[in-house]
C-alpha cells in the first residue's frame, strides 16, 4: 500500500481538492482508495480549476468537480439511510459516496468472503462507528457536548484531530506538514475499524460498548509525559509529583498538569498576553483529558443513531494498535501542541486588529483586510453581537465568507445563506446570472463561501442580507 501525490494530473489514478487545506473525508478517501486500489497516485486541484480531463474514465474524482463522489453542489450529493426515522438524515460526503459506492466490493475482496450476511454486517459496522460522523462533521453537523465535565474542551474526534493537524484557518503560514500524519491516522483508523467489525460479527453486535478499563490510565501517561515535555522549558524542574501507576477517572493526570503549570507556561511563553493564550490551549488541554476520562460528545440528540470515534477509541489499547502505539500517539499530540502554540500567537498578533475591526462596523458584516485569527473574539466580545458575515482574504488569493453560529461551536446560524443558494457552484452553473461572476463556491451546508474578488464577496453578503439594490457596504480600512 503506498499514497503518492503528483504534481501532473496524467500521472494520477485518482483526484480530490487541493490548496492548503485537508479534511476528515477527503483524507479518509485517499486511504480508503489506497485499500481498494492498492496504491494511488493523488493529484490535488485547487478548489476553483477544473478540467476536461478530470472526466476521463481512469480517474476517481472526489470532494471536487462536481461528480457523483462530490457532495460540493447543490441540493449535496444524498444522504445516508436512515434507522430512526424521527432523527435527522447525515448528508454524505465524499468518503461516504465512496463508501457507499465501492464499500461492499472492497470487504469482499478483503475478507475473500461472499457471505452476503457478512458483508452487509460489515458494511453498516463500518458506516455507523466511523463513516457518518466524518461526513456528518464535513457537513458541518457536530456533536454535542455530553454534561459531566466542569472544563470547556474541543472533544479529541478523528475530524477534529484532522484539523489540528491542518491549522490552515488558524496559523498564519501553514505548510501543511500534518498531511501525511492525517492519512497515517486515518489508515490506523480504518483498519481497526474493519478489523473491530469482523469481531463484532461474531457477537452479532453492531453496536457494541467498548470497555477501555487500564488503557486509560496508558493514553492519559502518554499525553501527560507529552505535556511535560513540551513544557519543560518554562516550568521547575520538580515536577515529580505525578503517579504515573494509578488513574483517576475524576481527574486525568492532563487536567492536574495542566491546572498547575499553565499560568506558569504561557506567562513565560506569551508575556502580558498570557491569559489569552491560556484560554486558547485550555480547551484542547481539556480535550484530552475529556478523552482520556471517557467524556465524549453525542450526536444522538439530533441525527441518525452513529458513533462519534476519537482519538481515544482509536488508540484503544497498545496490542490493539501495535507497537508503534505511544509513539504515534506522542507523535500526534506534539503536532497538535506545535499548532496550538503558532495559533496561539497569530491570535495574540491578530487581536487588536481584529478588535478595533469589530469595534469600527456598524453594520452586520465584518471585513477583515489581512488574514487573521478572529473566531474567538467574533464568539466572545459583546461588540460583536452585531456580526452576521465575517469576510476575509485567503492565502489563494481569494476571499472567504463565513455566517456566524447563533453559539460558538454549535450548528444553526445568526442569519446565514439562503438555503437555496446552498453547493453553488460557478463551474457547475456556468449559465446561472443570479450572482456575480467572480463568486466561485458556496458550501452544501452553506457554512463557507469563496469570491474571487472582495466586491464579489460583498455583493453576495448584501443579497444575503436581503439588500436586493446590491449597494456596496463599507469595507473597513
Amino acid at each position: 500500500m503506498s499514497v503518492r501525490f503528483v504534481e501532473r494530473l496524467e500521472d494520477a489514478n485518482i483526484v480530490t481538492h487541493g490548496g492548503k487545506s485537508f479534511h476528515g473525508d477527503d483524507v479518509f478517501g485517499i486511504v480508503f482508495l489506497e485499500l481498494l486500489l492498492g496504491s494511488v497516485n493523488c493529484f490535488r486541484i485547487p478548489y476553483n480549476e477544473y478540467s476536461p480531463a478530470l472526466k476521463s474514465e481512469n480517474l476517481i474524482v472526489f470532494d471536487t468537480g462536481g461528480g457523483r463522489f462530490d457532495h460540493h453542489q447543490k441540493g449535496g450529493n444524498g444522504y445516508h439511510s436512515l434507522i430512526n426515522k424521527e432523527k435527522e438524515a447525515i448528508p454524505f460526503a465524499s468518503f461516504g459516496l465512496l463508501w457507499e459506492e465501492y464499500g461492499r466490493k472492497f470487504l469482499k475482496e478483503y475478507f475473500e468472503s461472499d457471505n452476503e450476511k457478512f458483508i452487509n454486517f460489515t458494511f453498516n459496522y463500518i458506516d455507523y462507528h466511523l463513516v457518518r460522523a466524518i461526513d456528518a462533521s464535513d457537513n458541518g453537523i457536530f456533536p454535542s457536548m455530553v454534561e459531566g465535565f466542569e472544563n470547556a474542551y474541543r472533544v479529541m474526534t478523528l475530524s477534529c484531530i484532522i484539523s489540528f493537524l491542518n491549522p490552515e484557518e488558524i496559523v498564519k503560514d501553514c505548510d501543511n506538514t500534518g498531511l501525511e500524519m492525517a492519512i497515517k491516522l486515518a489508515r490506523k483508523a480504518f483498519l481497526i475499524t474493519l478489523k473491530r467489525s469482523e469481531g463484532a460479527y461474531n457477537y452479532n453486535q453492531i453496536h457494541e460498548k467498548m470497555d477501555f478499563g487500564a488503557f486509560s490510565n496508558k493514553y492519559d501517561n502518554t499525553i501527560t509525559k507529552c505535556l511535560l515535555d513540551e513544557m519543560k522549558n518554562s516550568i521547575p524542574d520538580e515536577i515529580n509529583d505525578v503517579d504515573f501507576s494509578e488513574y483517576n477517572d475524576e481527574k486525568s493526570k492532563i487536567n492536574f498538569v495542566w491546572d498547575k503549570y499553565a499560568d506558569l507556561y504561557c506567562s513565560k511563553e506569551f508575556d502580558n498576553s498570557a491569559e489569552y493564550a491560556k484560554q486558547h490551549f485550555s480547551t484542547i488541554i481539556y480535550g484530552f483529558a475529556a478523552d482520556s476520562m471517557g467524556i465524549g460528545m453525542s450526536f444522538n440528540d439530533r441525527v441518525d443513531d452513529m458513533d462519534c470515534p476519537t482519538l481515544k477509541t482509536i488508540f484503544y489499547s497498545p496490542e490493539e494498535y501495535g507497537d508503534d502505539f505511544e509513539e504515534d500517539l506522542s507523535k500526534l499530540f506534539h503536532e497538535v501542541f506545535a499548532n496550538t502554540h503558532k495559533a496561539a500567537l497569530f491570535k495574540i498578533e491578530s487581536k487588536e486588529y481584529v478588535e478595533e475591526a469589530i469595534r469600527t462596523t456598524n453594520g452586520h458584516v465584518l471585513v477583515l483586510h489581512k488574514k487573521a485569527y478572529w473566531q474567538d473574539f467574533v464568539a466572545n466580545m459583546p461588540e460583536a453581537k452585531k456580526i452576521w458575515f465575517v469576510i476575509s482574504p485567503t492565502d489563494n488569493y481569494t476571499w472567504k465568507i463565513r455566517p456566524i453560529p447563533c453559539k460558538y461551536n454549535e450548528n444553526g446560524y445568526k442569519k446565514g445563506f439562503p438555503s437555496k443558494w446552498y453547493g453553488y457552484s460557478k463551474e457547475m452553473d456556468q449559465k446561472s446570472s443570479r450572482f456575480d461572476k467572480d463568486v466561485i463556491f458556496i458550501h452544501p451546508s452553506g457554512f463557507i463561501a469563496i469570491c474571487k474578488t472582495l466586491d464579489s464577496a460583498l455583493k453576495l453578503t448584501n443579497l444575503a442580507l436581503g439588500n436586493q439594490e446590491n449597494r456596496p457596504i463599507e469595507p473597513i480600512k
